[in-house]
């Protein structure tokens, strides 16, 4: 959770398996197209493709993990999940089994004011955006579309949705799924969720979601 001050632009990371063999206290059971320790990086024009479980996941603790903890001075001090995104614009994350993009271990929660991601295209995940214990973090301009749940949003305050296309299947959609020898010709009614909302208090402050637009 240290790596700060990084430009990943026009990238892509597909197919993205689990290993044999799992370390204890790591995540790998739940593999990433990008896996974010810390905010702090610009992320450009990227796509998560085909991953087992995340395409983007936002795995931001209240501390560093690992030997850098100790071995890296000052290290102990930096606390990722209230650091600010340098900047995430025109990313897209498609066909990954689980999440499209994830903001959850333990949430994101910025200080420095709204984070604005901007241009997101997310579509034919399981599900698109999973927000939980969420704060200060903007969507603007994009799509959300073809998931079965578009949005999960569980335990959040002060998020913002602005010009986003959430559609549940689009026709092309529904014409490949219905080529499918398994689903019935004219099943375009599967179970599908545009934005699935919880409210819920928020343990740092004993408030509850609000300011969602």
């Amino acid at each position: 959770g240290i790596e700060t001050g990084n430009f990943y632009e026009h990238n892509l990371a597909m197919v993205i398996r689990k290993p044999k063999n799992v370390i204890p206290g790591e995540n790998d059971d739940e593999p990433s197209a990008f896996w974010i320790s810390n905010p702090q990086n610009r992320f450009i024009e990227n796509v998560a493709a085909s991953s087992e479980n995340n395409g983007f996941w936002f795995d931001l603790r209240f501390n560093v993990r690992g030997p850098s903890y100790i071995s890296i001075p000052g290290a102990n001090h930096i606390q990722p999940i209230f650091k600010d995104v340098t900047e995430f614009r025109g990313n897209t994350a498609h066909g990954n089994r689980v999440f499209g993009m994830r903001y959850y271990t333990r949430g994101w929660r910025p200080r420095g004011g709204e984070n604005i991601l901007r241009d997101c295209r997310v579509y034919r995940n399981r599900i698109g955006q999973f927000l939980h214990s969420d704060t200060n973090i903007a969507f603007v301009d994009g799509i959300i579309a073809d998931n079965d749940l578009g949005v999960k949003f569980f335990q959040n305050s002060n998020i913002r949705f602005d010009n986003i296309t959430l559609k549940g299947h689009t026709d092309e959609y529904d014409a490949v799924y219905r080529q499918i020898p398994d689903n019935r010709p004219n099943d375009n009614c599967r179970s599908v969720v545009g934005m699935e909302i919880y409210v819920f208090p928020i343990l740092d402050d004993g408030g509850i979601s609000s300011n969602i637009t």
